[in-house]
């Protein structure tokens, strides 16, 4: 009889732990997903040698490339990473390209100097920093460029879109600005989209039981009646 209880004992520790992992553990374990959110370009404007003390902050539209007067048109943009995620995977630059006629070979520069969008122009434009690629616009459309290596210990990144002497052709293109996108398609606005993993716990979910746990609960407690009712019957 002794050794009747200390299995029935047993087998009512183990139902609990068994229980107890069907409840709670569960609870902290998640799914782990990929998910995107984007920040969009919180200053940009353009500059022009063919007008050198103009500005133009705040137009709907930028300029980059070369005038038919072989003038030069450059494009900046600010992004500060106050939306940025935990757990980035990615960072892509975003820019809507429009009015191409012929292939352009759009060259990304960092810039590393601080820059007011009401106030540059031409004659007080920073000076480009490292080169980090190019962007090949044969058609209009938006165009990612991956940023992801630039990101480390940064929190803003400013950025100068033009053509060098060396893919010179007479043309230049639009991009659209942070003032000229619609609310129905913010994928036109210049941003940078940041792909990043989220972990949802099952606590998010409803935390009431389903049938599947009922129907585990019903089959231990049936395995459980007859295990009892086994060791009861044998003879000790």
């Amino acid at each position: 009889m002794k050794y009747y209880r200390k299995k029935a004992i047993f087998f009512y520790i183990g139902l609990i732990i068994i229980l107890g992992t069907i409840f709670i553990l569960p609870k902290g374990w998640g799914i782990t997903t990929e998910k995107s959110v984007s920040s969009i370009a919180d200053k940009d404007t353009y500059i022009d040698t063919a007008n050198p003390t103009s500005n133009y902050g705040g137009v709907n539209n930028l300029k980059s490339g070369w005038g038919i007067f072989s003038d030069i048109r450059e494009a900046y943009f600010h992004f500060t990473f106050t939306d940025k995620p935990e757990n980035v995977t990615k960072a892509e630059l975003s820019l809507d390209i429009w009015g191409v006629s012929q292939t352009m070979d759009l060259t990304l520069s960092i810039i590393d100097v601080s820059w007011d969008e009401f106030t540059l122009e031409w004659m007080n434009k920073p000076v480009h920093g490292q080169t980090i690629g190019k962007i090949i616009a044969p058609s209009s459309g938006i165009y990612k460029f991956d940023i992801t290596s630039l990101l480390t210990s940064r929190t803003d990144i400013s950025i100068c879109v033009n053509m060098t002497i060396d893919d010179y052709v007479t043309d230049y293109v639009y991009i659209t600005s942070r003032e000229g996108y619609s609310s129905w398609a913010t994928e036109d606005a210049p941003q940078i989209i940041w792909t990043y993993l989220e972990t949802i716990s099952d606590s998010s979910v409803d935390a009431i039981p389903g049938y599947d746990t009922f129907f585990v609960i019903g089959i231990i407690s049936v395995f459980g009646f007859f295990f009892t009712r086994k060791l009861k019957d044998k003879k000790f």
